[in-house]
């Protein structure tokens, strides 16, 4: 379950309207599972914040090993921004796609082309993969 705390009224109703129809209605057992997370899932919650330190700096380590790309640590959220510009790549996410066979998101929406978003909140064996897949695709690049 997700939440939004929009404090302006207008874009807080905006984003009401937006969301209808899209967003389905919270049923009891969502209500349930969310007050447990908020109020039960301490310990739970400092392991979750440990693993994904470690694939962050896991992913840090890869990312910055392969010339042409660099990876500074997310601080807030995870999802890795990778910067690409160094990579002489038209397009670093097709490159990734088609080479690595990895999904990553590209950063069309943020004006650039240079950059790549990964998720490395995921299973470590994952991310291990993951980073040998980039990194053998650019080994073999010509």
């Amino acid at each position: 379950m997700a939440a939004a705390i929009i404090p302006n009224k207008d874009i807080r109703e905006d984003f009401r309207r937006y969301m209808k129809g899209i967003v389905a209605h919270i049923d009891a057992v969502a209500l349930v599972a969310t007050k447990a997370a908020y109020t039960q899932a301490g310990e739970w919650h400092q392991e979750l914040i440990t693993y994904l330190r470690k694939n962050r700096t896991l992913l840090q380590e890869g990312i910055n090993s392969i010339d042409g790309l660099s990876l500074t640590g997310p601080e807030a959220s995870y999802l890795a921004w990778i910067d690409c510009r160094d990579s002489n790549l038209v397009s670093p996410r097709d490159f990734i796609l088609e080479k690595a066979k990895v999904g990553v998101y590209d950063s069309d929406w943020f004006g650039s082309k240079d950059y790549i978003r990964l998720n490395f909140a995921c299973p470590r064996a994952r991310l291990e993969e993951t980073i040998d897949r980039i990194q053998k695709a650019f080994s073999q690049r010509n």
